[in-house]
């Protein structure tokens, strides 16, 4: 089994725009603004033997307010741009979708994809419930802190007791802290 990195793509690899203080996605490749340190970030943890995959949610597609082409074109470009393995995106915007984090289903199917050791594994975030999908997938977490980071979504809010394994400013310091903690033995 391989340990493996998981990234949320807005706010971490790519820019967002806020408005009222929520977080918005790029629309088309026109809008799409990589994340400065963004490759210097993915390239590093490749080189350092991780499986990258993104697990974005998309929730847009699902009302309505963004095209289902356009998100795959937009996936596939951060890939291509980062040298990002796979990418897993879930579209529904119903709660009860096991693939919406919080809740760990895109970890999940990923990792019997992929044969990914998620204890040895992390996630990225720049949003709480990226944090609540790691921690309830069994990796460790990191969270990219922006003002909007706690905010409810979804229509729920953190739970108290949700933590981070680490809270930082950049993706170039969430990778260097990865690459300075041990590795956890695939159990």
């Amino acid at each position: 089994m391989r340990a493996a990195v998981f990234l949320d793509r807005d706010g971490v690899l790519n820019e967002v725009r806020v408005e009222a203080g929520v977080p918005h996605p790029p629309r088309t490749t026109a809008d799409l603004e990589i994340v400065s340190d963004a490759p210097t970030a993915t390239r590093r943890l490749s080189e350092a033997g991780y499986v990258l995959v993104i697990i974005t949610n998309q929730p847009d597609v699902a009302r309505g307010d963004a095209d289902r082409a356009e998100v795959e074109e937009l996936n596939e470009a951060v890939r291509t741009t980062l040298g990002i393995d796979h990418v897993y995106c879930g579209w529904h915007d119903g709660s009860a979708c096991s693939c919406r984090k919080p809740r760990p289903g895109m970890l999940l199917t990923s990792a019997a994809d992929l044969d990914l050791d998620l204890a040895a594994s992390w996630v990225i975030g720049d949003r709480w419930v990226d944090i609540g999908a790691g921690v309830a997938a069994g990796t460790r977490t990191i969270l990219i802190e922006r003002d909007y980071s706690w905010d409810p979504s979804g229509g729920i809010a953190p739970s108290e007791d949700l933590v981070p394994t680490a809270k930082v400013a950049t993706i170039v310091e969430a990778v260097t802290l990865i690459l300075r903690t041990p590795e956890r033995q695939s159990s």
